[in-house]
């Protein structure tokens, strides 16, 4: 499968090797999780937001820096398990 590169917009040939690059990344609280001992947890992460397809000659010759751009918090109420 051929795809397009987003830096040098140049349609590559079947079989080049595709490098996703992440570009945009928000960090996530997810809901409130009790467990077995009655301790609240709050598993945190991150997500992507945003990701770019380059082509390896593109890929070897940019740098990259990851940018936060917010937070997100899911849910309100209490997971137990």
């Amino acid at each position: 499968m051929s795809f397009v590169c987003q830096s040098c917009n140049i349609a590559q040939t079947p079989g080049t090797k595709l490098t996703k690059v992440v570009t945009q990344v928000r960090d996530v609280q997810y809901p409130a999780v009790k467990d077995d001992y009655g301790n609240m947890r709050i598993p945190v992460g991150f997500e992507i937001v945003k990701e770019l397809n380059f082509c390896p000659e593109c890929k070897n010759t940019k740098e990259f820096n990851k940018v936060s751009v917010g937070s997100k918090v899911l849910g309100k109420e209490i997971l137990e398990f």
